[in-house]
């Protein structure tokens, strides 16, 4: 969607009503940890190569639009929110977010 501030992606799929808040770490998840199914190996590596300067511009934005908003709330609610990603059972998420719930759990 593009509006006056620019270009806007909307996930009407996992629209819910509640605390916006708790769309950023779910987001965070969704640019950090999902796999578009069915991709060949170059995609993925080319998707993981912007993964990260993706995700650092939607947290800087995120920030600049919410400056109330605690990154560190956000890392709090990634791990519950990858969970709830992974019941969900999508095809070649599994490893990636079991992953990252072994790596988080075991820094707490």
């Amino acid at each position: 969607m593009v509006s006056s501030r620019g270009h806007l992606i909307l996930d009407w799929m996992a629209a819910l009503q509640g605390d916006p808040n708790a769309d950023v770490p779910h987001t965070s998840n969704l640019l950090t940890l999902a796999r578009p199914p069915k991709t060949k190996w170059l995609m993925e590596q080319t998707i993981d190569a912007a993964r990260g300067a993706l995700f650092q511009s939607y947290k800087a934005e995120t920030l600049a639009l919410r400056p109330s908003l605690s990154w560190d709330h956000v890392d709090r609610w990634r791990i519950p929110t990858a969970a709830a990603r992974l019941g969900a059972g999508i095809a070649g998420e599994e490893m990636p977010i079991m992953n990252f719930l072994r790596n988080e759990l075991q820094k707490n």
